[in-house]
């Protein structure tokens, strides 16, 4: 980096032209778009969102496309960089209104269990179906699994979880 830097001031009393300022001022855009796009593929609620798995294919489709259009080796113009900025607010409203439906779900499936205890936690069967650990949050009993056609073993005992079974990082709001 400390060359990189010594090399630019080293480019001070060199001229540039309208277009080369221009070009600089389209990478720049590109840079920051893919910056941008990076922060909303790692945000820990974009990580942990619930997704269904048609939701998590069409959002990574959509990942994929913008990152492609940043990364092609054709010039970032105005009309590249109005398109990937369309496609980043896109990206950011579907990634709003999953955690916007994840929030609604987790709060229906609070109120039917009758509140949720703060020292409890969230699991899933190996289905990847969701329950509830209320008191201590550690798994002291089995029981099956409450979706139809599931029927998957839950719980366990002695503060271990029965095989299959997981925590469930992503249902904490």
């Amino acid at each position: 980096m400390d060359e990189i830097l010594l090399y630019i001031r080293g480019l001070s009393s060199v001229k540039i032209t309208d277009q080369q300022r221009s070009d600089i001022y389209c990478e720049m855009e590109r840079f920051f778009a893919f910056a941008n796009l990076l922060e909303m593929k790692n945000h820990e609620n974009i990580r942990n969102a619930m997704l269904e798995n048609e939701a998590a294919l069409k959002l990574n489709r959509d990942f994929e496309k913008c990152m492609n259009e940043i990364v092609c080796l054709n010039p970032y113009d105005k009309q590249r960089s109005d398109a990937v900025n369309r496609m980043l607010k896109a990206i950011e409203q579907t990634l709003k209104d999953t955690i916007d439906v994840k929030k609604m779900v987790i709060m229906a499936m609070q109120k039917a269990e009758g509140g949720v205890n703060p020292q409890g936690h969230w699991y899933k069967c190996k289905n990847k179906h969701y329950y509830y650990i209320g008191e201590c949050g550690g798994a002291m009993q089995e029981s099956r699994c409450p979706e139809p056609d599931c029927n998957s073993v839950i719980g366990g005992g002695g503060h271990r979880l029965a095989a299959g079974n997981m925590a469930a990082p992503e249902m904490r709001l």
